[in-house]
């Protein structure tokens, strides 16, 4: 069985699982759920091949695919690949769960009376569309980047799932939505009772299919919901996301080939990279291949290029890929220099550059740097703005280093929802380690900025995308002295 080998690569592992859950059973749902249900069978497998790949051990201690999967409760018994029983039990029961509500939404919400063609997004958070507002902040973004598409003759429907009632859920042809397809249904001019049988028959049909093809108990909301006959595909303007799906792409890309299908890189714009015993090397990106999209919209030029190394597709490289844009406004600068961090994740801790090792040394430095730096006359004001709030995900002890110098007063902490524009107007000198975004932002609003890389063992070159590469405290000393 070719599943008791290593991959080669992630979309090795990808298509040899295609092969197994779909054995014998191609004709019982469709090829996009097809597409959709290896999405999401392979996906939680990467970050444990990534990890062994780079095991310093070496080949011999590659996993199998049935090993990746045993240890995402995945079980392959009798040929067929199955969910552990406590997945399967977690899986019926948010299945069942999202039948009743929307069996419930169907019975009690108006019809939504709607001419209009519709432009799907998903894949933001609470903080990309609203910012520190209560009122939509991303529609001026996508009107920007396709008038053609997102303009007063479509809906923009924007799919949260934790919707906060505090905020509003409309701007203008802008609409946030807890679920899409429930809108869509509602949509169509269709009676209560029509959508309620088709909902009892779809529930039905996904008993039946999981009984043959045991992990498709997964599919249960998307095929209940997003592949219902009952949705006019004919109204669908566009289709988006972002890299936050860059495993699972929701059912539409899947189902739709004629149309743009976006994909938004607001967070990439490079290689991520990781060491291994035998040196350091680049993230294997075999990936990119499966990503059911036909249009990227990236931040440089180089990682547009990099994308089409792999899949023909179509890029746009955007000056600023936030889903807001700044505004025209004098800000008063406040600190003399601003640290954006990459906060370490537990489960990269030994492999990954962005490593509780190489992070936390990467703040070390540039607080090493300050203190050279430092005059009673002068005092430097050094503040550090976290890519995103602490979490249980994030390593301790890298928390517990901020806390202690923000307790010592020599690290002023920013609050991660902050305006990323106006705090670095607000900056002297930002500094980043490579190559996350803000030093972009950083230089296409005039503000001094550098990458900071805290582990020798990668050999960069001094400048990247306009931008220097500092490698010592003595480096950065004589850079923050420079005009």
């Amino acid at each position: 069985m070719l599943v008791n080998k290593p991959p080669k690569n992630y979309e090795d592992m990808y298509l040899k699982i295609s092969k197994l859950v779909l054995k014998g059973n191609n004709s019982l749902i469709s090829q996009p759920l097809r597409s959709l249900l290896v999405q999401k069978i392979a996906t939680p497998l990467q970050p444990d091949l990534q990890f062994c790949a780079t095991d310093i051990h070496g080949k011999s201690s590659l996993p199998t695919i049935v090993d990746l999967l045993r240890k995402n409760e995945f079980i392959v018994f009798d040929g067929k690949l199955k969910v552990s029983s406590k997945r399967f039990l977690k899986y019926f029961i948010k299945s069942t769960a999202i039948l009743l509500f929307s069996a419930l939404y169907f019975l009690t919400m108006p019809k939504v009376k709607s001419i209009s063609r519709f432009n799907l997004v998903y894949g933001l958070t609470p903080e990309m569309i609203y910012r520190q507002s209560r009122e939509i902040q991303c529609d001026n973004f996508f009107n920007e980047i396709d008038p053609k598409l997102f303009n007063s003759k479509s809906v923009t429907l924007i799919q949260l799932f934790k919707l906060n009632l505090r905020m509003k859920k409309s701007k203008g042809n802008y609409k946030i939505v807890l679920y899409i397809p429930l809108y869509l249904l509602r949509a169509q001019g269709i009676s209560r009772l029509q959508l309620l049988k088709s909902l009892s028959k779809s529930f039905r049909l996904w008993r039946s299919i999981y009984k043959k093809i045991p992990c498709a108990v997964i599919l249960g909301p998307d095929l209940m919901l997003d592949s219902s006959s009952l949705i006019d595909l004919k109204e669908i303007n566009s289709v988006s996301t972002t890299v936050s799906q860059w495993g699972v792409q929701p059912y539409f890309f899947h189902k739709l080939d004629k149309i743009p299908k976006n994909f938004f890189w607001y967070s990439n714009n490079s290689v991520p990279l990781v060491t291994t015993g035998f040196g350091t090397s680049n993230v294997e990106l075999s990936y990119l291949r499966l990503i059911k999209a036909n249009h990227h919209f990236v931040w440089t030029n180089s990682f547009g290029k990099l994308i089409k190394e792999f899949v023909d597709v179509n890029y746009t490289a955007l000056k600023f890929n936030l889903f807001y844009l700044p505004r025209e406004q004098n800000i008063r600068k406040l600190y003399d220099i601003l640290i954006f961090d990459v906060t370490p994740v537990k489960s990269y801790e030994l492999t990954n550059y962005y490593s509780n090792i190489n992070c936390t040394k990467f703040i070390s430095d540039i607080v090493e740097a300050v203190d050279k730096l430092n005059s009673l006359e002068n005092p430097i004001t050094l503040a550090l703005k976290p890519k995103r709030k602490y979490s249980k995900y994030h390593s301790k002890g890298y928390k517990k280093y901020i806390k202690s110098l923000c307790y010592q007063g020599r690290v002023k902490l920013i609050d991660p929802d902050s305006d990323i524009f106006e705090l670095i107007k607000s900056a002297k000198l930002v500094v980043v380690i490579p190559f996350s975004t803000p030093t972009l932002i950083a230089k296409r609003l005039g503000v001094k900025t550098c990458y900071y890389n805290p582990d020798s063992r990668y050999k960069f070159r001094k400048m990247v995308d306009g931008v220097r590469i500092l490698s010592t405290v003595e480096e950065f000393v004589d850079f923050y002295n420079t005009n």
